[in-house]
């Protein structure tokens, strides 16, 4: 990533120098929950925050729509996708491009009678990026996505196939950073320490 300022439709955002760590907001993660529930098929959108330091905060989740949404086949931006950023560039308080996230529906769960060393395999190939989601990141980390703030985050969600008895389904999420994907772990916002940012005057806001 780019160290210096890339300039956005709402203004000039901070490069990223290195994000290590994440966050979510718990609004943001119902929002990407409640679509994961519902939806019958893959979708796809952009998550947006703010940075501070090494820290990434996910504050929101806009759905492009179903696979291949988000960009062509040859990693290229989507239109609507630029729009989002923009939008979300232009509103008060403004929230930065952080990268995208993949809603993946269905996929096998590893069942009790399995072994356990040919449940961790096919866990471990369901959790690595398709070649969709490659060319996600590849777009959200190319020149153009950082002139629109993008920090290179992605985020891939996994809705288990089987329904418990309660209703309830299993999720997984893997998330990666950099042009390298580099594995990044994705922790739930203390709703104390934002309400300890806003008492201090902070606010959720691009820094």
């Amino acid at each position: 990533m780019s160290s210096g300022a890339a300039s956005s439709a709402g203004g000039a955002w901070p490069g990223v120098s290195g994000v290590s760590v994440a966050e979510i907001t718990s609004k943001a993660l119902a929002t990407i929950l409640g679509l994961a529930a519902a939806a019958p098929e893959d979708l796809e959108g952009l998550l947006f925050g703010r940075i501070s330091g090494n820290l990434a905060v996910v504050e929101s989740f806009l759905l492009t729509g179903a696979a291949w949404s988000l960009c062509g086949i040859r990693g290229d931006l989507a239109e609507r996708a630029r729009e989002l950023a923009e939008r979300k560039a232009k509103q008060q308080p403004p929230q930065r491009l952080l990268g995208w996230c993949s809603l993946r529906a269905g996929f096998a769960d590893s069942s009790a009678t399995a072994s356990s060393s040919s449940s961790a395999a096919v866990g471990s190939a369901e959790r690595r990026p398709t070649h969709r989601e490659r060319r996600m990141h590849t777009a959200l980390s190319s020149r153009a996505a950082e002139a629109l703030g993008s920090a290179g985050l992605g985020c891939v969600l996994l809705r288990g196939a089987d329904v418990g008895e309660l209703g309830t389904f299993v999720l997984d999420v893997t998330c990666f950073v950099g042009k390298e994907m580099l594995p990044l772990a994705l922790r739930v916002r203390n709703v104390g320490a934002l309400a300890g940012e806003l008492r201090r005057g902070a606010g959720p806001t691009a820094p």
